[in-house]
């Protein structure tokens, strides 16, 4: 359940970096917004475009239901290294100062994957060490109050 205040309607382009944007209509997707306030970058949830990305400023295409200060949590279950195995699309990297989740962006050859940013400014872990995680959520509110609104699990992909 969402209070009416937790949300709004209208364009990805409105989305601001850890928005969640959830489908109208089975014409539209579920996306996750990352990237930085100037640049926020859109990545699609739906199965058949699932960990596609691309820039959402002055996208008025897309439309949707926006969530947005949505939090991430990671399931310590689902931890590998992601310096010494293939990184799944959709996996999330914690590396240096943030937690990023690989896609495939627009326009970037065909297996061409990349990190998309969703939490910036943590705290610096050491160079070249980095952890992964394949089960993670995205969810609203904290504690006893924290909704899941979407589950990716890529153990079972």
């Amino acid at each position: 359940m969402l209070l009416p205040e937790e949300f709004t309607v209208g364009p990805i382009a409105d989305a601001v970096p850890l928005t969640l944007m959830l489908p109208r209509s089975r014409y539209e997707h579920q996306f996750l917004i990352g990237g930085i306030p100037d640049d926020p970058v859109a990545v699609c949830f739906a199965e058949e475009y699932r960990f596609r990305a691309f820039q959402c400023a002055g996208n008025d295409a897309h439309k949707g239901v926006l969530i947005a200060r949505v939090t991430i949590e990671v399931d310590a279950e689902s931890l590998f290294d992601p310096n010494s195995h293939d990184v799944p699309m959709g996996a999330l990297i914690r590396r240096g100062t943030s937690l990023s989740v690989m896609a495939k962006m627009d326009g970037h050859g065909f297996h061409s994957a990349q990190s998309v940013t969703l939490v910036s400014g943590l705290t610096e872990a050491r160079d070249g060490c980095a952890v992964g995680f394949r089960r993670w959520s995205v969810g609203l509110g904290r504690d006893e109050n924290r909704r899941t609104l979407l589950d990716v699990d890529l153990k079972q992909a």
